[in-house]
């Protein structure tokens, strides 16, 4: 067995890959289950599953399905795509590893319970805010805000809050807003619920 890096002056690990390198080996370690690659790690492991894919260890070539084979092209049922065409969309969009759900559109910062920050995710879509456990935002510290306190709504490229009839209220900027009434939000704008300050951070 010999690395078509290195040559033949460097020992090949019992899972077939060059010890100085790391680059898989023609006929190294003898496993013929198809061997697949977390993306973009090179050198990681993902585990063992019929038809996977992933990167190779060197991060050069996708394994689709099979198992690697340093010679190149197809081998042994084999298929080779160049990395690139996962990142221009075409290879892996419908990948089930990928993340699926709601794009992240921005975030909510406070400073008002841990001096470290707090943060919670905006994605399209609703996200409620009260002391329900069921909210996406859950405060359960500020027993000022309601168990429903307030929503924001990114839907068609408009970002919006509204006050859940809450009994002590919504301030937007400083402002009490009217209950059920959606007001626009932007990048930086300032959310006042109880004793809890927001401050909105949209996605460029």
């Amino acid at each position: 067995m010999v690395c078509q890096n290195c040559g033949p002056n460097y020992e090949v690990s019992l899972d077939g890959f060059c010890m100085n390198c790391h680059h898989p080996v023609a006929g190294g370690g003898g496993d013929e289950q198809p061997t697949t690659f977390d993306y973009g790690q090179p050198g990681e492991e993902y585990g063992k599953a019929e038809g996977g894919g992933g990167y190779s260890p060197d991060g050069g070539t996708v394994i689709v399905a099979g198992a690697y084979n340093a010679s190149g092209g197809s081998d042994a049922g084999t298929t080779y795509v160049e990395k690139s065409a996962i990142a221009l969309g075409g290879v892996g969009q419908d990948d089930p590893r990928l993340p699926k759900g709601p794009k992240l559109i921005g975030w909510l910062v406070s400073f008002s319970y841990d001096p470290h920050g707090k943060d919670y995710r905006l994605h399209e879509g609703r996200t409620a805010i009260g002391r329900d456990q069921d909210m996406e935002v859950q405060i359960d510290y500020d027993n000022d805000i309601s168990r429903r306190h307030c929503i924001i709504m990114y839907r068609e490229g408009r970002l919006t809050l509204t006050d859940d009839f809450s009994q002590n209220g919504t301030k937007l900027n400083g402002k009490f807003i009217d209950g059920g009434v959606p007001m626009e939000l932007s990048d930086r704008d300032q959310i006042d619920l109880g004793i809890t300050r927001f401050t909105v951070y949209l996605v460029d």
